[in-house]
C-alpha cells in the first residue's frame, strides 16, 4: 500500500480539464481549472475559451479543428486507508444537445470579455476536493501589490506530474492591483513563458 503523500493545498485546488465532444468521444484539448466553494456549493473556475472553444474577443475557434467541447472530465481524489487514488469524473457543459444553453456562469456584466466562467459541480460523497478558499492559506489577509511574487499553477501543454498534479511557474504582479486594466477588473502578471 502507498502512504498518503503530502501535497500543497494549492496543487490539490488545481485540476486538469479534459475537454471532449461527446458525439465522437474526441478529446479536443486540455486546460486548467480550480475548485472554489460558495454557499456550500463547489464550482470549477476556468477560462471561458476552454468551455466555448472560442476566442473571447473574436468569437472564432481557438483551435485548427474548430471543435466545441460539450463535456469535461476531471480527476477527483479518493483516500482509502493509506492509499490516494484519483478517479475521472465527467460533467456536462450544456443543458441540451444543440449546445446553446451552457451550464456555466459568466460575469454578470462583462460576460466572456474577462474570459472566466464558473461551473457548479456535484462531488460524490466518496470523493473529495480542496477548494482554493478552503485551503487555509490566508488569502483574505493578503493584499497584492505591484512587483509581488505570485505563482501560476496549471497544466500548460497538458504537462502533469503523476497524471494529475500541476506545475508551478513563478511570476510577478505587473500592474497596480487596485486599478482596473482595460476597464476590466483584471491585473497583469509577468512571467518567462510561452
Amino acid at each position: 500500500m502507498n502512504e498518503i503523500p503530502e501535497f500543497s493545498p494549492l496543487s490539490l485546488s488545481s485540476v486538469v480539464l479534459e475537454l471532449y465532444f461527446s458525439e465522437t468521444s474526441a478529446l479536443l484539448g486540455t486546460g486548467t481549472a480550480f475548485f472554489y466553494r460558495r454557499n456550500g456549493s463547489v464550482f470549477l473556475i476556468t477560462n471561458w475559451h476552454n468551455f466555448s472553444g472560442l476566442n473571447p474577443f473574436t468569437k472564432k475557434p481557438i483551435t485548427a479543428h474548430g471543435g466545441k467541447p460539450d463535456r469535461i472530465v476531471i480527476p477527483l481524489l479518493e483516500q482509502i486507508e493509506n492509499e490516494t487514488i484519483f478517479h475521472k469524473r465527467s460533467y456536462e457543459l450544456y443543458k441540451e444537445k444543440n449546445l446553446l444553453k451552457p451550464n456555466w456562469l459568466v460575469h454578470p456584466i462583462l460576460k466572456q470579455s474577462v474570459d472566466v466562467v464558473a461551473l457548479e459541480i456535484q462531488i460524490p460523497h466518496e470523493y473529495s476536493c480542496l477548494a482554493i478558499n478552503d485551503s487555509g492559506l490566508g488569502f483574505k489577509e493578503f493584499i497584492p501589490a505591484v512587483a509581488d511574487d505570485v505563482f501560476v499553477i496549471g497544466y500548460p501543454y497538458n504537462i502533469r506530474q503523476e497524471g494529475v498534479l500541476p506545475i508551478w511557474k513563478r511570476a510577478s504582479i505587473a500592474s497596480e492591483p487596485q486599478y482596473n486594466y482595460d476597464n476590466k477588473p483584471l491585473i497583469l502578471i509577468d512571467t518567462a513563458t510561452r
